[in-house]
């Protein structure tokens, strides 16, 4: 008999199928080993000795295949074909080994999709282990674990709030902040742009403004208004005629199927689908046998794959369509290793698949993959140049024609900033013509900062860079978004102060750590050593020889020290000059004190070095707006502006609402006070069950409910807009899935397992008063020193265990009314 081991058990049913009597497939459910989360798991002093342990929530599975082993005379380990599926069997193997169960012949095989052909293809040509690839493993593993457990214990103690920081993880977080510092120190520079409308043959186009009285004019050249009227008149007054007409054709070339890190950018883009999202659909797209292996930085399908898109091109569309050879591609993107195809369907006569998420998907997937070997759009620029009499103003006009759609008649490129301006049509136009001028507009514009990042450009970014790889990234910014270090606001990044805390400390102390160029060095290094040009073990001496040195330089340091280094480094940004000549750290209450950054039990924040005779205190990153703790604020009305414990709060005859975090406290007003404690607000009832929506701000911010749900707003201006329809809409997509919902369905940072004694499955979530483990019925708080995201199956059911054992918590009594004396 002939065991066969995958990871997931949709695949191991389809499997088993394909091999028929003969064959028996189990499935490990992922890996059955990993690195306790504990000191000494790696051990620099013994050669990186990694000591691994089997999962508890994988013995079961475990105890299923080493029976089976027993029996067997052949092991196929079939899982995934990349790093990760070759690190998971050679886990296998060495359990089995251990348990003196391996059966005598061990063979390795991988397929690149679950059809027929693909898994039979695969058992007829067996492979060993490859032993580059788990060194590769091993090393990445062993990086991430060093770099993970040597700072983050140094952030618990020298830097309040602080939660964790990881190899890529910091350096992807280290990309947002630096983009929000570009847009914090942007300056919007004011421009004009003079734009005359024109019509001919009964179809309108706009020609602007490229030169005037002898001078060229760029974008930023008419710099006020008076420019501009002048401008204007000139060009209202002028009788216009066409003076060059240049036409160009142009071929645009279809995309390559998609890659890992392609499929994400686009899903977010056309879907919506954060990257997490994307990679759960695609792996139950995978296993279903609908598409190939999503995990690749391959752009090429294979030849038979090839020629099936070909003919059902030939089907669908006439000749022209079908390129006279074959597309083949090769990827731009740094560190692409190309080891797999692209991601396609596994059939091409299949063009819809599934239903909802999965349905959409497998679309974009299907289409992109068929686009690819379509011929290519031939279009055709225009251009026109337009002159006055007097030869003083000169327009311009762009636009193209499609004159064979080709891939475009499919499947169109989304973009992350879309400033196309040329695509607009165009009449034909000849030398001498004097199109009709329908009106003049001078139009006031100012120079934009840069975006922020959106999953697809920060994933695109990432891969440009060189750094982590495509099957990591939706893990790292999920991570991100976990620990609170960035929150997403219309789709885009926006560092928190404690994710902003986290990347100075990191660029204070260990620059060279999460520097672009380094990170990417040593994903350069990690496939020379998945590539058999490099000794693993060499690869980690020369990175702990270095960095163990420093991490024990920043850990001898006090706390108050670590404050003032980065209170010295982000000066720039907490105490911007006002250009007034004023000292930007000038205490605003007492005038004599100087602001300086503090570290409390709740975090970092600013506040006056004559404390304790004047108590002002500043959030960290409040952007200069403070408020003195004695004394609250009169804002009229009866409402007081107080600062507590979790920051500054309103309150009027025992009512209380918190300041939200996207408000700033010097902007708060009667108005808006009114508003924040008039909350929840009322929308209207819902058109299907006729009860209330309603609007509100709670403990995970800006919220809907209706009957019971809950559906994420993006800011606190959308608490106070957001009409019926659009309600409607947010609270439906929460309710399939599509947004997070408050209470009972929070997403938890980690599922762990099943508790050995209930079959009860343990998460560990975030609370109001701090992170806990829970199985359903008991929850526990973790201890302040253990890391959320690194806590194990066994101490979480520790810690159950403890808390059940305790019993239920004692309610406090209230102390009796105490009886009145007789006079």
């Amino acid at each position: 008999m002939k065991l066969v081991v995958v990871e997931s058990p949709a695949k191991a049913k389809t499997i088993e199928k394909y091999l028929g009597p003969g064959h028996r497939v189990l499935a490990s459910f992922g890996h059955v080993r990993d690195l306790p989360a504990k000191d000494g798991s790696v051990d620099p002093d013994r050669d990186f000795a990694m000591e691994w342990q089997v999962s508890a929530d994988r013995s079961r599975q475990l105890k299923a295949i080493t029976d089976e082993a027993r029996g067997a005379d052949t092991l196929i380990l079939a899982t995934d074909p990349d790093r990760e599926g070759e690190a998971i069997s050679w886990h296998l193997a060495e359990v089995l080994k251990s348990k003196k169960a391996l059966p005598p012949k061990v063979q390795r095989v991988a397929f690149n999709a679950i059809t027929k052909s693909a898994v039979t293809e695969a058992m007829a040509h067996p492979r060993e282990l490859d032993e580059d690839l788990i060194d590769a493993y091993r090393a990445r593993r062993a990086l991430d674990y060093l770099v993970g457990f040597t700072l983050s214990p140094i952030l618990w103690r020298k830097l309040p709030g602080a939660k964790s920081a990881g190899r890529v993880q910091s350096v992807a977080l280290r990309l947002i902040v630096d983009r929000e510092r570009e847009i914090e120190v942007f300056r919007p520079q004011e421009y004009w742009s003079v734009v005359a409308n024109f019509e001919a043959d009964g179809q309108g186009f706009a020609a602007r403004l490229v030169e005037f009285d002898g001078q060229k004019i760029d974008r930023l050249t008419i710099g006020n208004r008076g420019d501009a009227d002048r401008a204007k008149a000139a060009v209202e007054a002028g009788r216009f005629t066409v003076s060059a007409v240049e036409t160009k054709p142009v071929a645009k070339n279809p995309p390559p199927p998609f890659t890992t890190s392609t499929l994400q950018q686009e899903a977010a883009r056309k879907l919506g689908f954060a990257a997490s999202h994307t990679m759960r659909v695609a792996q139950g797209l995978y296993e279903q046998g609908l598409i190939t292996y999503m995990r690749t930085d391959g752009v090429d399908m294979a030849p038979e794959a090839i020629s099936a898109a070909r003919r059902t091109i030939a089907g669908r569309y006439d000749g022209g369509y079908v390129p006279d050879r074959p597309r083949h591609y090769t990827t731009k993107a740094k560190n692409a290793q190309e080891a797999h195809e692209a991601i396609r369907p596994t059939d091409f006569s299949q063009r819809r698949a599934g239903s909802g998420d999965h349905a959409r998907l497998y679309e974009l997937v299907y289409n992109r993959a068929l686009a690819s070997q379509m011929a290519s759009a031939r279009l055709e620029r225009t251009t026109v140049e337009l002159s006055d009499g007097t030869g003083r103003a000169v327009l311009r006009a762009t636009g193209q024609a499609v004159l064979f759609p080709g891939f475009l008649a499919l499947y169109d490129e989304g973009r992350d900033d879309s400033q196309d301006e040329e695509s607009a049509r165009m009449p034909v136009l000849r030398e001498g013509d004097s199109p009709a001028k329908t009106g003049v507009e001078a139009t006031q514009h100012f120079t934009q900062p840069p975006p922020r990042y959106s999953e697809a450009s920060l994933v695109k970014r990432l891969e440009e860079l060189g750094i982590g790889r495509p099957s990591t990234y939706a893990s790292i910014l999920q991570t991100l978004k976990d620990r609170d270090y960035v929150r997403v606001e219309k789709g885009r990044f926006v560092p928190e102060e404690s994710g902003r805390l986290v990347t100075a400390f990191l660029e204070r102390f260990f620059e060279k750590y999460v520097s672009y160029d380094y990170t990417a060095e040593l994903e350069d290094e990690l496939d020379d050593v998945s590539g058999g040009r490099l000794e693993w073990h060499k690869l980690l001496e020369d990175f702990w020889c270095d960095f163990h040195p420093k991490a024990g330089e920043v850990m001898e340091q006090k706390p108050s020290e670590i404050t003032a280094a980065i209170d010295e480094f982000l000066a720039p940004w907490l105490f911007p000059d006002k250009g007034d000549g004023t000292d930007p750290r000038l205490c605003p209450q007492c005038g004599n004190g100087h602001l300086a950054l503090r570290g409390g039990r709740f975090g970092v924040f600013i506040a006056c070095s004559n404390y304790p005779e004047c108590k002002y205190t500043q959030r960290f990153g409040q952007g200069g707006e403070g408020q003195a703790i004695e004394g609250p604020q009169d804002l009229g009305n009866g409402i007081e502006l107080k600062t507590g414990r979790f920051g500054p709060y309103l309150e009027r005859d025992g009512k209380r609402a918190s300041i939200p975090k996207d408000v700033l406290v010097g902007e708060v007003d009667t108005d808006m006070a009114e508003k924040l404690l008039s909350l929840p607000r009322e929308i209207g009832p819902h058109p299907e069950t006729g009860k209330q929506i309603t609007a509100s701000i709670g403990r995970y911010g800006p919220y809907l409910a209706h009957d019971g749900k809950y559906a994420k707003l993006g800011s606190t201006a959308e608490v106070f807009e957001t009409g019926m329809n659009a309600a409607v809409s947010k609270l439906a997509d929460a309710a399939s899935g599509g947004g997070r919902q408050r209470g009972a369905s929070r997403e938890p940072i980690a599922v762990l397992g099943k508790h050995p004694s209930n079959g009860a499955e343990i998460k560990v979530m975030a609370g109001r008063y701090g992170p806990y483990v829970t199985d359903g019925t008991t929850n526990a708080t973790l201890p302040r020193a253990m890391e959320p995201a690194a806590v194990s199956l066994d101490d979480a059911v520790r810690l159950i265990d403890e808390r059940a054992a305790k019993g239920p918590a004692k309610k406090k009594r209230s102390a009796p009314a105490r009886k009145k004396k007789k006079a």
